[in-house]
């Protein structure tokens, strides 16, 4: 990915833009900086708002939105969860040095060959949240408070990666409230957690759903160390 691109200032009178309001025009400029070689970003709402908008309160849906109206000005062409490319992108972008490759597959590989075969983010190269925020300071990231308490809570030793472990909250969270999960975190934590052994990894306790378990049946402890529920 360049560390610059061109905006020619002829965008000021591109009609299509100026059919946008000035927060998706503003939206659409921050997509060039982070263009690859081709034109392409990630499409998933996801790791676009950590890797473009880091510092910005908007939701997913916003975001989803803001690019639905982009796109239907022709600026952008948008296949949700793959990639978004930029338009014209060689008409004012000079490439001087060899093309990396992309991350993200194009829209014309997406079409015609159906999106079952390509991962979430293409081709299965790494995913770009690791590439571009994992190195990062994630403090600079709005990770929700609730997710602060529960990753503040849990044992240091047993915790890595915040913004995959973020992801595996929200995805718990569409089962179980956060209060709710952070509550069980509490419980098991001192009933449970009192020989080092016994605590799992935070993706362990995610993956499985560990808030489920009783931590006053008999032989729950027995259960979180042997077998299927080992502490790793």
């Amino acid at each position: 990915m360049a560390k610059g691109r061109m905006l020619n200032r002829t965008i000021a009178t591109d009609s299509r833009l100026n059919r946008l309001s000035v927060n998706d025009q503003w939206l659409f400029m921050r997509l060039l900086p982070f263009a690859d070689d081709y034109g392409r970003l990630t499409g998933d709402v996801f790791e676009f708002k950590y890797q473009i908008i880091p510092s910005s309160n908007w939701s997913e849906n916003r975001i989803k939105d803001t690019l639905k109206r982009i796109a239907s000005t022709g600026l952008v062409e948008w296949v949700e969860n793959y990639t978004i490319q930029l338009n014209g992108f060689f008409k004012n972008q000079k490439i001087g040095h060899r093309k990396a490759e992309s991350l993200y597959p194009t829209i014309k590989e997406l079409t015609e060959k159906g999106l079952e075969r390509f991962g979430k983010v293409g081709k299965g190269r790494n995913n770009i949240i690791e590439y571009n925020i994992s190195k990062s300071n994630i403090k600079e990231y709005n990770l929700s408070d609730e997710f602060v308490m529960f990753w503040d809570e849990y044992p240091k030793s047993r915790k890595s990666d915040k913004v995959k472990m973020f992801s595996k909250w929200e995805d718990a969270c569409k089962e179980i409230t956060a209060d709710e999960l952070l509550t069980a975190l509490k419980t098991q934590k001192k009933l449970l957690w009192d020989d080092p052994k016994y605590i799992p990894l935070m993706a362990t306790w995610l993956n499985q759903k560990r808030w489920e378990l009783d931590p006053e049946a008999e032989d729950v402890k027995e259960l979180t160390y042997k077998g299927g529920l080992n502490g790793n």
